[in-house]
């Protein structure tokens, strides 16, 4: 048998950064694996992605690996949105669930 205490049940922001994290991440995956298949709706949706930010992954990649993979150029971008929808969302989540703690 255990001797440690439950730990404390997570705060509301917190729960909320969880979610947005999992999600954020579930949904760059499921976007690169719809590339990689070329599933209808997602394929030409990352390729246009892509096709915007060649201009600057196709430096970074070239400086980095002399070389530009398409795959790689395309993973790279679907990273860089995921990312970016991740710390876009995650301080909008936390002010929203910290002011639903102070509504209480």
């Amino acid at each position: 048998m255990s001797s440690k205490p439950p730990s404390p049940p997570k705060s509301t922001a917190k729960q909320a950064s969880d979610i947005v994290t999992w999600t954020c991440g579930l949904l760059g995956l499921c976007t690169l694996l719809g590339w990689a298949y070329k599933i209808p709706h997602v394929y030409p949706i990352v390729t246009c992605i892509t096709a915007i930010f060649r201009p600057l992954t196709s430096v970074c990649l070239y400086k980095l690996f002399g070389t530009v993979n398409p795959t790689v150029e395309t993973s790279l971008t679907v990273l860089i949105v995921t990312f970016a929808l991740l710390f876009l969302a995650t301080p909008l989540v936390k002010l929203k669930a910290k002011n639903n703690d102070t509504a209480r």
